[in-house]
């Protein structure tokens, strides 16, 4: 069953008096007219004046725009201006392109959930979209760039690269990361100051050749406190599955290094090491403080829980002062080490396996 119209070509609908209110269409134009009782062949619905409306193309299948100077195709807003908020509904903008926002970005999400947050997610993959390949070491992911304007142009002032780290393979349940942070300096040169790479865990390396100091502050409104701490934690096993160090661990090394022309050279370096057993609330460790002499020796001198000093070389002063019962303390002296005591007041030296007293 279907309702049926007044219909013929347009040749023919200007021959008819359309009834008031009476609807024709025309097979030829695929156009609409209404009557009002008097004039013939009646008004084009969607036209604006007479001769003009809307037509489809049967052929380009196409809206194209009727005028009494011919017919034009409908042509895209190139630069659309939204007239209010535009409100998603839950849908997505997807395409390829740029997105340019003169203001602020904001996200919001509504959840009880501690892991639920507002979130800028970017998405790579070598490829085609159709067809998408693993990403490879290096690659770059996502890159936050700050610009600002100067002398005609917006210039870079700092940038943060989300990449692919290269010291892990990419596998099927993996993607390991690295952060880079890179400034511009004072001549426009942009520079990569500091990153955060998957085999580092909490360790950041900077990298600045015109960095003259590092401090660390801390402020307080009265005296005391414990002050300002700088922590070098070290555990055995992983990250997910910490266990226990054991003697010889070394904990931490700080480096003194120096430009040799060629590469970068530790002069002299101040490390901590387990030292003895490791038992609940209990770890003994050494601290050895290392410099490097003329023929490019490493040499080190230790100090262990035992408050002993063991010398690579031979020392300007090589004593300790204390009672004589501190001797008992050094389990393992060197020849020539030397012991003030403070109640005798004689100098004993260690030599041949036995404290001799001098004078």
């Amino acid at each position: 069953m279907s309702l049926r119209i007044r219909r013929g070509t347009d040749a023919q609908r200007q021959t008819v008096q359309l009834d008031a209110g009476e609807i024709a269409y025309t097979t030829d134009t695929q156009q609409l007219f209404v009557g009002d009782g008097t004039t013939i062949g009646g008004h084009n619905i969607l036209a604006t004046s007479a001769g003009s409306g809307l037509i489809f193309d049967n052929l380009t299948q196409k809206l194209k725009l009727q005028n009494p100077s011919g017919i034009t195709a409908i042509q895209q807003d190139t630069a659309p201006i939204l007239g209010g908020d535009l409100t998603l509904n839950g849908n997505d903008i997807t395409g390829n392109g740029n997105l340019i926002i003169n203001g602020a970005y904001q996200s919001l999400s509504f959840s009880s959930s501690p892991v639920v947050n507002p979130s800028v997610t970017t998405q790579r993959a070598r490829g085609t979209n159709v067809s998408p390949l693993a990403v490879l070491g290096n690659d770059q992911l996502n890159k936050i760039t700050a610009t600002g304007y100067s002398a005609g142009s917006y210039k870079t002032s700092s940038l943060i690269i989300q990449a692919v780290s290269a010291r892990f393979p990419v596998t099927s349940t993996a993607v390991p990361g690295r952060i880079d942070f890179a400034i511009t300096d004072g001549v426009g040169n942009l520079n990569l100051v500091a990153y955060i790479d998957a085999d580092m865990g909490t360790r950041l390396q900077m990298f600045q050749p015109n960095l003259t100091q590092l401090g660390v502050y801390s402020y307080l409104t009265a005296a005391g406190g414990t002050g300002t701490f700088t922590n070098f934690g070290r555990y055995a096993g992983t990250s997910t599955a910490p266990t226990i160090i054991t003697t010889g661990d070394r904990l931490h090394t700080l480096r003194f290094m120096g430009y040799d022309g060629t590469n970068l050279l530790t002069g002299s370096q101040i490390s901590s090491n387990v030292y003895g057993p490791i038992s609940t609330g209990q770890l003994q460790s050494d601290i050895r403080i290392s410099c490097r002499n003329s023929s490019g020796t490493i040499i080190p001198t230790q100090t262990n829980t035992s408050t002993q000093i063991q010398f690579g070389v031979m020392p300007v002063l090589p004593t300790f002062a204390g009672t004589a019962a501190a001797t008992a303390a050094v389990t393992t002296p060197a020849n020539g080490m030397m012991f003030y005591d403070s109640v005798t007041h004689k100098i004993t030296a260690y030599a041949n396996g036995a404290w001799e007293v001098l004078g």
